[in-house]
């Protein structure tokens, strides 16, 4: 009897950890460097700029606060307009895996300007907070990469600023090689009709849009 509730037990085992295999197999990694939007490529201080906003670029949900953009010098990359922002995946529900990305200033170096991410999982609860993990993610003009330091699937991923300027550095941020992972049968569509061709350019003064009522509570804390 013990020794068949042993082998039992190890059947269990080994078929979860089977399961927990394949469940991580099925996960296939993307980087998204945003090289095929093409948005009107001007110099600085104008650059050309294409909303991303309902777009569902590779099935993102990726919120008002974000813009592809051009400078005339460095490849497409997203940009920022918001100081609350908020990406998800456009299938209610889907999970994704956040890998990292690089990130640079598009203004000045240093000012102290910092910015910082919060994972959500499936019930909305934080996973993971780098400000609270001492992530020192400060935006330089030279570029540099974000590892994510959370590894299992999220639902959503929050980005915030602290110090400097009066916390505005949501106007320098500039994020290129976007990593993550999905399930094999996801929607990671790049190739939106109507959506990878040049629109009209947008000023460098850009306006301030809201992400959603919902998500400022978790900004709250930059007033402190």
């Amino acid at each position: 009897m013990f020794r068949k509730s042993r082998v039992c037990r190890a059947l269990v085992l080994s078929t979860l950890a089977m399961a927990s295999l394949n469940a991580k197999a099925a996960v296939v990694s993307y980087t998204l460097d945003f090289d095929n939007i093409n948005p009107p490529h001007v110099l600085n201080p104008n650059f050309g700029a294409i909303a991303m906003n309902g777009s569902g670029y590779a099935g993102f949900n990726w919120g008002a606060g974000w813009f592809a953009t051009s400078d005339g010098v460095l490849d497409t990359y997203l940009s920022t307009s918001s100081n609350s922002l908020f990406i998800t995946r456009a299938t209610q529900g889907e999970a994704f895996r956040f890998d990292g990305f690089e990130y640079r200033s598009r203004g000045g170096d240093g000012d102290g300007r910092k910015f910082f991410y919060v994972l959500y999982g499936a019930n909305g609860q934080a996973v993971y907070n780098s400000d609270d993990a001492k992530e020192d993610l400060n935006l330089r003009i030279a570029p540099q990469v974000l590892v994510s330091a959370y590894s299992d699937l999220v639902y959503g991923m929050a980005i915030g600023f602290i110090n400097g300027g009066d916390n505005d550095g949501w106007k320098y941020l500039g994020v290129d090689d976007f990593k993550f992972g999905v399930d094999a049968a996801a929607n990671v569509n790049t190739s939106i009709a109507g959506f990878n061709i040049a629109s009209v350019p947008v000023p460098t003064a850009l306006p301030l849009f809201l992400s959603g009522l919902s998500f400022l509570g978790f900004f709250r804390r930059q007033q402190k």
